[in-house]
């Protein structure tokens, strides 16, 4: 997938829907307004989604803006996040332990852009979800996980998602988590 692609699809979560009708886009527009101040209008959205055939990649300000309605700083940003290559390395920094959690700690992630998720430990390295936005994690979702940190990949193993078992799923992929809360049984 490209970069535009991937784009659309961060735009897509944003505003919780693929838009698909004259009225979304008047929508998404309104949107993108309101959460940057900068306009990029309907017609141009129908045909970055291809609403409307249109062969041109979109420009540089155009994505700019969307990579900043997404929380990028703009399309360079995004970019460089799509860019990101495999490389190995050692957690240095504090990391929050589950083995040294109270049972009933609730602990908070946040990650770019904009995604948050409040997590219940309930012991044995297991967590369950008890609220998540802009995540593909849903209240109610229970994985396990033996640490976080600042700057990482959050890792769930062991997914029970609805209904689904899932061996694994990794938010903050690119970037990392940004911020970690803790609030402890005994802090009350």
């Amino acid at each position: 997938m490209d970069a535009i692609e991937r784009l659309k699809k961060e735009v897509e979560l944003r505003f919780r829907k693929t838009p698909a009708s004259p009225s979304d886009f008047d929508a998404l527009s309104l949107a993108i307004s309101s959460a940057t101040g900068e306009n990029v209008s309907p017609s141009t959205l129908k045909r970055i989604w291809n609403y409307v055939k249109y062969d041109h990649t979109p420009t540089h300000s155009v994505c700019s803006v969307l990579a900043r309605y997404t929380g990028y700083l703009d399309w360079d940003d995004f970019q460089k996040s799509e860019g990101i290559t495999d490389v190995s390395d050692f957690i240095r920094q504090d990391v929050l332990r589950a083995e040294n959690l109270e049972k009933g700690t609730i602990v908070e992630v946040r990650w770019i852009p904009d995604r948050r998720c409040k997590f219940l430990y309930r012991g044995n390295g297991e967590f369950e979800v008890i609220s998540a936005v802009n995540s593909k994690l849903q209240a109610g979702d229970v994985f396990k996980n033996t640490l976080m940190a600042e700057g990482e990949p959050l890792y769930c193993t062991d997914l029970r998602h609805g209904d689904e078992s899932i061996a694994g799923y990794v938010a903050a992929k690119i970037r990392g988590i940004t911020d970690i809360q803790v609030k402890t049984p005994s802090a009350g």
